[in-house]
């Protein structure tokens, strides 16, 4: 079966301004991600790594070109249509967990839940079992973040992004902030969940051992990809 476009992204461009002066921060980008895909992007600080990465969230617009997602424009959308495709398409996991302390394990994850309107809370809560179970916490859903190591904190937040059931995971640094070991573990979950569920996950990343286990590396460099 031939692989499906997930997102395609033609001619992106991006400038920010440093005081009067603009800064080209990506330029004409052109790239595609099937679904299922388990890929990483790469290149030296600077080379456009999050920007890119914030457009394809949607937590920025570009100044010029096309971000299609399944075929949707999502370069300008409204306010709340960018709210409603970053709830049901895209979930996030950040180098630093991000995750509220005074909240349990399973009220994190049950966070991104609360907005989605006519979910019961009968079902909020099997969706939140099914997300701790899927990473092996759910004998820890009453713990707070403090409580946990720095592994089972990044599978706590790897559980909130599976809760809306996305079809991509944009996951910034996410083995960053742990030593060798539970690296590793990180990467063994996320590769069972992309295989397990065709989920379709895009890394930035300068942590070789997850370089190494990707199956397409993109390389960044002055905001233009060098090769793919």
């Amino acid at each position: 079966m031939a692989a499906s476009t997930l997102l395609e992204l033609n001619d992106v461009e991006k400038t920010y301004l440093l005081g009067e002066v603009k800064v080209p921060a990506l330029s004409k980008i052109n790239l595609k991600i099937n679904t299922g895909e388990f890929t990483t992007i790469i290149g030296p600080s600077g080379s456009g790594k999050t920007t890119l990465m914030n457009l394809i969230g949607s937590l920025d617009t570009p100044d010029a070109g096309q971000i299609l997602f399944e075929g949707l424009d999502i370069s300008n959308l409204t306010n709340n249509r960018r709210s409603e495709y970053l709830n049901k398409k895209i979930g996030f996991v950040f180098q630093s967990f991000n995750l509220i302390p005074v909240l349990s394990v399973f009220e994190n994850v049950e966070l991104p839940l609360l907005v989605i309107e006519k979910m019961s809370a009968q079902e909020r809560h099997d969706r939140v079992a099914w997300c701790l179970d899927n990473v092996g916490l759910f004998d820890f859903k009453n713990y707070r973040p403090d409580q946990l190591s720095g592994g089972q904190r990044q599978r706590v937040a790897i559980a909130r992004a599976l809760s809306n059931h996305p079809k991509l995971i944009l996951a910034d640094e996410p083995t960053a902030n742990l030593d060798s070991k539970t690296a590793h573990q990180i990467i063994n979950l996320l590769l069972d969940l992309n295989e397990k569920y065709n989920l379709t996950f895009l890394f930035c990343s300068h942590d070789e051992k997850l370089i190494k286990r990707v199956r397409r590396v993109i390389h960044l460099s002055d905001g233009s990809i060098l090769n793919d």
